[in-house]
């Protein structure tokens, strides 16, 4: 399976520090955009979880910052599945400067599923499993990627 596009934007000047470099919040607001996105392709969204009484968490997230960008650069993000288990997914997103192609940074994440009352693990269906599967790519870019053994 190939990435999917979850997001493209530009950073704006009230987006970076003193030396016009993208700011770790502003990262962050990107990947849980990203995140979002990945999981409503999956059919997965916010409406969906809510519906069946449950929702999603970032459990843990590992981020490879390898390049800055700066004030005025566009950027776009590639996500997919790296894992797809009964407690979760594992996923990871790739920064892109638009530009010029370069990656800029990497993301993983273990996704955990929880009952929205509770926040007790939940359990994927068979159906979002094999959804979010489909969607699955080789990430042996970095070694701590999220593997099956993350869900």
């Amino acid at each position: 399976m190939s990435f999917l596009e979850t997001y493209r934007g530009t950073v704006y000047r009230w987006e970076v520090d003193n030396v016009d470099h993208f700011t770790v919040a502003y990262y962050f607001s990107r990947f849980e955009d990203a995140t979002a996105a990945l999981l409503d392709a999956l059919g997965l969204g916010r409406g969906v979880l809510l519906a069946s009484g449950r929702v999603a968490a970032v459990a843990e997230c590992r981020v490879r910052y390898q390049r800055e960008l700066r004030v005025g650069d566009v950027l776009h993000i590639e996500s997919a599945v790296t894992a797809a288990g009964d407690a979760g997914l594992g996923i990871v997103h790739q920064v892109f400067d638009s530009g010029d192609g370069a990656r800029c940074t990497t993301v993983t994440q273990r996704v955990a599923i929880l009952d929205a009352a509770t926040r007790a693990p939940a359990a994927l269906t068979a159906e979002q499993q094999a959804a979010a599967r489909s969607r699955t790519v080789e990430w042996e870019a970095e070694a701590d990627a999220p593997t099956s053994n993350w869900v």
